[in-house]
This record gives structure tokens, sequence and C-alpha cells, in this order.
């Protein structure tokens, strides 16, 4: 998504109301040792932060940390599946997941918004 937004290509998926977890690489791996070192953390955990953001959202927050606008249509919802076959469920459907769990274990995140996460990869 960088790419098409740095060279004012970007556009959102569909109607762009779909969630998108996301998460800052840094937290992934802070997330994998705090795992590891803490007993009391066990079983599965999901590794994405704790802000839900769209597809909408995201490419917008991406655009303005790049300076960028957004000014294409929305790619319509047939032109992904077209393109994409049944991987377009990933770029159409998207989830809502949590990352309550990991908090709950005492896991605190350094960049929980993607606007500082954002801000911090693209600087």
């Amino acid at each position: 998504m960088n790419l098409p937004v740095r060279l004012n290509l970007g556009a959102y998926f569909g109607n762009g109301s779909q969630f998108m977890p996301w998460i800052h690489i840094e937290d992934l791996c802070a997330m994998l040792q705090f795992v590891l070192k803490h007993k009391a953390a066990e079983g599965k955990f999901n590794a994405v932060a704790p802000e839900h953001v769209t597809n909408k959202i995201f490419t917008d927050c991406l655009a303005q940390c790049l300076h960028k606008r957004i000014w294409l249509p929305n790619i319509p919802s047939f032109m992904i599946r077209l393109l994409f076959g049944e991987s377009s469920i990933l770029l159409l459907e998207g989830s809502r997941i949590s990352s309550q769990k990991i908090t709950e274990a005492g896991f605190r995140f350094k960049y929980p918004a993607l606007k500082t996460a954002l801000e911090n990869l693209l600087a």
C-alpha cells in the first residue's frame, strides 16, 4: 500500500469499511519476547495492535503521513475479485481482531496507535 500512495495512486479496497489488523514490527518482536519470558502468558495470542482501523482509515492515515492525498475512486470489489480470485477475501472482508488477551497478560504496546506507528516506520 505504501508505494501506490507514494505515487499518488492510493485507493480504498471496495467500500473501505473492512477492518485491517496491523502491528508495528517492534511491537511484534517485543510481543514474542514477552510470551517467551512470561510463564503466565500461555496459550494463543493475536499479534495485532489494540487500535482497530478500517481500510479507509489506514489508507488515509498512510497518505497523511506521506503528505499525499487519496484522490482516486475506490477500487471496486468486482475488480479486486477478478484480480485476486479467492485471495480477494483478505482485502474485502477484513477482520476485527482483539489484542485484549496479551494486554491482560501485562504486555504494553510501544505503538498502540496507527498514526504514531506509521510516523515511526516512515521517518
